[in-house]
């Protein structure tokens, strides 16, 4: 059995058995230290494990109970918010383990993410201004010209457009916190018994890490076919910055998360696109 140790917000170091047995007994570990092996949810202390309750003395340990490595549980500040963000980025497999993932925090957190996202995408829009345009010459360079003339005839509403992503911004991380409900259930069906809030939060963690990191390709919006060029090779990068801190924070391994999210994307398209259809169908029918 290999077990994961952190303190602090540093790992320890991956330790058998027996040798947390001897390190508890020696004071090498404390009963605070945060632990996690193969196959469980998210990381605990040591005191809660019956394989070391009766090990060592517990009299000096200080509480787990509201332990936590993550800076932005610790305190909500500018600072800790970055430092979350590179916390995430530089190591998640243990950073992001120990936490106490609460919804507010979580909430707060992605709220504060897209309101700092708005200005890349208003900046990016603006200079965008003849978008249409360059897209249309983009799509007649491959041919497509039928397609190309409907996209130049369409007027550019920038005021429009600034409202939506305003409104967007409101209703991003609600849209996010529904979705990992679904997750949530999609887990449970897997036989994944992470905590419903824990499971909410660690989705708008790894969308807040992904809408930051990628924000600022709304800046080449001078030229809106590198903007898509840009964005469509960032996209691998995104899926694994994504899944990497969803498998972190849940304790499901990434491979699983995204295989969860694959199936669940496919049901919401059934959803969306065959069942209406069936209904429109009833109907004319």
């Amino acid at each position: 059995m290999s077990i994961h140790l952190a303190r602090d917000g540093s790992a320890l170091g991956i330790f058998t058995l027996d040798e947390v047995r001897a390190g508890l007994a020696s004071g090498r570990f404390r009963h605070s230290d945060l632990a996690w092996r193969e196959g469980m949810p998210a990381w605990t202390a040591l005191s809660s494990w019956p394989e070391f309750s009766t090990v060592g003395s517990m009299l000096a340990d200080a509480p787990a109970s509201s332990a936590t490595e993550i800076p932005w549980e610790r305190e909500k500040s500018f600072g800790s918010f970055l430092a979350t963000l590179r916390l995430a980025l530089a190591s998640p497999a243990t950073g992001l383990a120990v936490g106490r993932y609460a919804f507010g925090d979580w909430l707060a957190f992605a709220y504060l993410t897209f309101a700092l996202a708005l200005p890349f995408q208003i900046i990016g829009l603006l200079l965008a201004d003849d978008r249409n345009r360059q897209l249309a010459e983009f799509l007649e360079g491959l041919g497509l010209n039928d397609i190309a003339e409907k996209i130049s005839a369409q007027p550019t509403e920038t005021g429009i457009a600034i409202v939506g992503m305003v409104l967007g911004t409101f209703l991003a991380p609600l849209i996010y916190a529904a979705l990992g409900l679904l997750l949530w259930l999609m887990q449970r069906v897997f036989g994944h018994k992470t905590a419903l809030e824990r499971t909410v939060s660690a989705a708008l963690l790894a969308i807040s890490l992904v809408t930051v990191v990628t924000a600022p390709i709304n800046l080449l919006g001078f030229n809106i076919v590198l903007q898509m060029l840009v964005g469509l090779l960032a996209v691998v990068p995104w899926l694994i910055l994504y899944f990497r801190a969803l498998g972190a924070a849940t304790g499901i391994s990434p491979w699983a998360q995204f295989g969860m999210n694959l199936l669940l994307a496919f049901i919401l398209c059934c959803c969306c696109c065959f069942l209406p259809a069936a209904f429109l169908g009833l109907l004319m029918g």
